[in-house]
């Protein structure tokens, strides 16, 4: 479990999350949950829409984790399960992005403590990731798009 004073400037500590926050879900946990776990799934759709002259060059989704984590992007089969206790620095994962519409799914689970632990307190054992998605970009070489127009140019001719 990360500590909650960690939390506050996590961001600020590490540059890559630096205008992200902790998700969390909207509703406190109960005390039942804290003490045996949950599964908590939050998702983030948005649309790619390529432009002809730049392409992704890299996707990587940086992110930290209260307590575990699985990413599914898209239709891809879930990630390995991140474990946010082991490393207090981000971790990182390459992804792929699809043109059109994207969606992540993000699996959180709260590992089980016992009441002494907690302390009786359900919101000792919270459950939240903060992430951010990096996207580079790259120029399209125009000697690929001319050629490619060039082409299409010439069949057309050719076609008539």
């Amino acid at each position: 479990m990360i500590q909650n004073l960690h939390k506050l400037n996590y961001a600020e500590k590490h540059a890559i999350l630096n205008n992200s926050f902790w998700i969390t879900g909207t509703t406190n946990i109960t005390l039942q949950e804290a003490l045996h776990g949950g599964s908590y799934v939050f998702e983030k759709s948005f649309d790619y829409i390529p432009t002809a002259n730049k392409r992704i060059k890299s996707s990587t989704i940086h992110f930290q984790v209260d307590d575990f984590l699985k990413i599914k992007v898209n239709d891809k089969p879930e990630s390995l399960e991140f474990d946010g206790d082991i490393k207090l620095d981000p971790f990182q994962l390459d992804i792929e992005i699809s043109p059109g519409h994207n969606v992540f799914q993000f699996n959180v689970r709260n590992r089980e403590f016992t009441n002494e632990e907690l302390k009786g307190i359900a919101n000792n054992n919270p459950y939240d990731f903060i992430y951010t998605l990096v996207i580079e970009l790259e120029d399209v070489e125009n000697s690929n798009v001319e050629n490619e127009e060039n082409r299409n140019s010439l069949a057309s001719q050719f076609e008539n």
